[in-house]
């Protein structure tokens, strides 16, 4: 017997946006969209990361190569590099 729910995977690069999905709500009311990467960017933005982690260092996990001028460019255009 399977229990648990049905759910989707969604396959995302570190340098994409994070998609907007679909909430289901209960009988015939439409599911609601959420928006993943705002999510995010309100959870960051009011945790305060940005006054605790130094983006001047290298991160503690090192990201693959390719990522590295990516995130560098990122961070520079936010003025924290």
């Amino acid at each position: 017997m399977e229990r648990r729910p049905k759910g989707s995977v969604y396959r995302i690069f570190l340098t994409q946006r994070l998609p907007t999905i679909q909430i289901p709500l209960k009988g015939d009311d439409r599911d609601a969209p959420l928006d993943l990467q705002r999510c995010l960017d309100l959870t960051y933005d009011r945790a305060g990361y940005d006054g605790i982690v130094n983006y001047r260092k290298p991160p503690v996990v090192a990201l693959p190569e390719r990522y590295m001028s990516w995130a560098d460019e990122l961070l520079r255009g936010e003025g924290l590099r």
